[in-house]
């Protein structure tokens, strides 16, 4: 059988594809964040903010990161399931339209 809307299948492995990225790329920013919070009062100075606010605002963007980045990747995640999920009704409908043609052309009444 001949597969259908090629391309939204196509779309939705792009999909899971930049939501595993994104979520890599949130953890490692935050990651990142962390160890400048950690780092000391000298990171901070050059942004205008002194060591101790700065350590605990760079916990705050830190987790944060973590929890936007693993938001946006779970709904593109979600995104691509849709798709899959469209696709396989799609297929499924179309199956069941084909055996209920086969049925009534074999059964006339």
């Amino acid at each position: 059988m001949k597969k259908h809307f090629q391309f939204l299948s196509v779309l939705a492995t792009i999909f899971h594809i930049l939501a595993i990225i994104g979520g890599v790329v949130a953890l490692l920013a935050s990651l990142f964040t962390l160890v400048m919070a950690i780092a000391g009062g000298q990171v901070w100075n050059i942004f205008g903010v002194d060591a101790n606010t700065g350590f605990f605002g760079g916990l705050l963007a830190a987790f944060l990161e973590v929890l936007t980045g693993i938001f946006f990747a779970l709904i593109l995640y979600g995104y691509g399931e849709l798709i899959n999920l469209l696709l396989a009704l799609e297929e499924n409908t179309y199956k069941t339209a084909q055996l209920l043609e086969k049925a009534s052309q074999s059964n006339p009444e």
